[in-house]
């Protein structure tokens, strides 16, 4: 795991030295540098309340070539898009880790809601997510298809638990406890809030039973 930017500042930090570009012909090479620049950025992001980091300060964390960051990525907009995936991608990560546990449909999505609203409760965690729970609908706005490669993946984990428990209108339900998830966690991490497990326990309960979880068989919490 990356050290965070409070870390690496205890002690001066060496400039790296960029990479040749030549290097980039290798596919492998290209992937490699490419999740270089995705991780100094979130690296970066743990510091901000803002997504508009500068280029040139994600360059240097990464040991890149300013010719290379827009040879992969085309623009600093290109490379938004690809950190904020690669956020997703983690979360779906632990989802799946997670709900692979759960022991009934109820427990299923007191699990999914759980991981979600935990992010506001881990001070490292909180600061990572923070300019994206922020900026969420900015995001959804700029990005034609954010809807689709950012919320869609995690609110499908819900859906098919659902789904799966024969519960009516599944997506309907779904969307609409990921809102309510979404927004619950982006005001505790707004406002700086670190949730007791308590708090967690009783929104992710009432997440249950709001799409019917708790009446569709099964053991509950």
């Amino acid at each position: 795991m990356a050290p965070s930017i409070a870390a690496a500042d205890e002690t001066p930090r060496a400039r790296r030295t960029p990479r040749p570009l030549h290097r980039l012909a290798d596919p492998v090479a290209l992937a490699r540098e490419r999740q270089a620049l995705i991780d100094a950025a979130l690296e970066l992001l743990r510091d901000e309340d803002t997504l508009d980091l500068p280029v040139g300060a994600i360059v240097e964390r990464a040991g890149q070539h300013r010719e290379a960051f827009y040879r992969i990525f085309g623009s600093k907009a290109g490379l938004l898009f690809a950190v904020l995936q690669e956020v997703v991608q983690r979360t779906v990560d632990a989802l799946d880790l997670h709900l692979a546990q759960a022991t009934s449909t109820a427990d299923a999505v007191h699990t999914w809601a759980e991981v979600l609203l935990k992010r506001a409760a881990s001070p490292r965690a909180a600061a990572a997510a923070r300019p994206f729970a922020l900026e969420r609908h900015h995001i959804l706005d700029q990005f034609a298809d954010a809807e689709e490669a950012l919320d869609r993946p995690m609110r499908l984990r819900l859906a098919r638990i659902l789904q799966a428990a024969g519960l009516p209108d599944a997506d309907q339900l779904a969307a609409g406890a990921y809102e309510l998830v979404m927004s619950r966690q982006a005001t505790w991490i707004a406002t700086r809030h670190r949730p007791t497990p308590t708090e967690i326990d009783q929104y992710a309960a009432m997440v249950v039973r709001l799409v019917g979880a708790s009446q569709s068989g099964g053991q509950s919490r």
